[in-house]
């Protein structure tokens, strides 16, 4: 081996332009490689920063006689579903929203996140800061609180860790800062600056409310259930235990849930033939 080496070096003196573009060549494949590792292990490969994310899937709506195969959820689904499934430790819902931060300095476009007070449980991810949301902060006619992304904490406020308690302006409305977020911690992705509670009113949470799907589900099975739920048919409001519930405003309920993926399709009473299904929330998709 040694020889063998000897001799390739030999032969690369003889020819330097030659051992100049192989050994650059060399350098810029192993770099690009690296590259290109390191895009594929943050998007595809690098677990997500919470807890036991194998466990957690998306829930959502689904409409094979329409060709919608990914649609949202209403509140009154999310309720069903979380109530109804016996497999589901936890559960939460969320919409993306922006606001006008105010405050003593200028103003500022932030991207926040509308969230039921079950998504930190859920993610099972504490506040580095004062709390993250509680039961009372999604009543109706609560008062309004605010929790902050590390990065906002860090540049509009000045990683001031005396903010927890104190109000600020998010679209003109006074909130209370009740929490400040890990720097490690995001959901559902790195440029959400502040999480506000969704908060059901009256309306939103009755059956008129049915396809009113605006929302994402997710939710975190209990430990030694599959992702994957058997699809049963009920025409009560009390779905079975295994089943990831949908209903319709006209007619039927189907209970349906697959989180490898694929949609379960049925005869419905409305011609959009909606159907209710799941996902595994890691890995993410493509």
């Amino acid at each position: 081996m040694i020889s063998d080496l000897k001799f390739a070096l030999r032969q690369l003196s003889k020819a330097p332009g030659f051992a100049t573009i192989a050994i650059l060549t060399l350098a810029l494949c192993i770099g690009a490689n690296s590259a290109i590792f390191s895009v594929v292990h943050s998007i595809l490969l690098k677990p997500y920063p919470w807890p036991g994310s194998e466990r957690l899937v998306y829930i959502y709506n689904t409409y094979p006689q329409i060709g919608l195969p990914n649609a949202g959820v209403s509140v009154p689904d999310y309720l069903d579903r979380r109530a109804g499934v016996n497999g589901i430790a936890d559960a939460a819902m969320y919409y993306f929203s922006s606001y006008n931060l105010g405050g003593a300095s200028e103003p500022e476009r932030v991207v926040g996140l509308c969230v039921t007070p079950t998504l930190f449980s859920t993610l099972q991810s504490g506040a580095e800061l004062g709390r993250g949301f509680n039961e009372g902060d999604g009543k109706f006619g609560a008062p309004r609180v605010v929790v902050l992304s590390h990065a906002l904490w860090k540049t509009r406020f000045g990683s001031d860790r005396g903010i927890i308690g104190q109000t600020i302006r998010l679209a003109s409305v006074p909130v209370t800062v009740v929490g400040v977020m890990p720097e490690s911690f995001y959901f559902p992705a790195p440029r959400v600056q502040v999480w506000v509670p969704f908060v059901f009113s009256p309306q939103q949470r009755t059956d008129d409310e049915r396809g009113t799907e605006f929302s994402t589900m997710i939710a975190r099975l209990k430990p030694g259930v599959t992702p994957r739920c058997s699809a049963t048919s009920t025409s009560s409001r009390t779905a079975t235990p295994s089943a990831c519930r949908t209903r319709r405003r006209s007619g039927k309920t189907r209970a349906s849930a697959d989180a490898s993926r694929a949609s379960s399709s049925r005869t419905s009473p409305t011609s959009a033939g909606c159907c209710g299904s799941c996902r595994p929330a890691w890995p993410p998709r493509c």
